[in-house]
């Protein structure tokens, strides 16, 4: 990486780099405004710190300003990040996107109006409706029941830890307990 500390905006601006190489220094150096304690960027005649630029704006090091965020991000840390999508958008990777491409592994959540994607618990592989509600289990060796996965020993009465679905599959009537779908091991009263 480069010495931040000897960079200048105004030389990177006035530099004879093509455009195509400084963009994705600018990229970098957006990146890494967190490092540069004693930035100031002009924002509407005044000069605000680097942590300081106002909500719809972002401290943009190629301007020395602070640059209005892109639609649909009213909040984001550089030209390419978002941190806030505007419904109905969510949060991915510092990109809005819709919540049908939130991607597997991911589900869409509000979260105190923060929407965005957000990964399934450590135990779901994929997740429907919230985090900790899974659709499938990452330990191949437990069993999905009610978005939750479970051993074998924990699935819930009348139930049986099914092998090809790994999932606690319903007991056949009239069995109360059972340890596959043709072995009942009580009958209901």
């Amino acid at each position: 990486p480069l010495p931040l500390r000897h960079l200048r905006p105004q030389r990177l601006r006035n530099s004879h780099l093509p455009a195509l190489l400084r963009l994705p220094l600018m990229h970098e150096l957006s990146h890494q405004l967190h490092r540069l304690p004693n930035t100031t960027f002009l924002s509407n005649g005044t000069c605000v710190s680097n942590t300081s630029s106002p909500s719809g704006t972002y401290p943009d090091i190629s301007a020395a300003d602070c640059s209005a965020s892109h639609s649909p991000c009213p909040l984001c840390s550089s030209l390419t990040d978002c941190t806030t999508c505007l419904s109905p958008l969510y949060l991915f990777n510092a990109t809005c996107i819709n919540s049908s491409n939130c991607p597997s592994g991911t589900v869409p959540t509000n979260s105190s109006g923060l929407l965005q994607c957000q990964s399934c618990s450590s135990q779901c592989l994929t997740c429907t409706s919230s985090p900790n509600y899974c659709s499938t289990c990452t330990n191949t060796s437990l069993f999905l029941t009610n978005g939750s996965c479970v051993n074998s020993s924990n699935c819930p009465t009348a139930t049986y830890p099914n092998d090809s679905t790994a999932t606690c599959t319903n007991c056949t009537t009239p069995c109360a307990a059972c340890t596959n779908n043709s072995y009942c091991l009580s009958c209901q009263s």
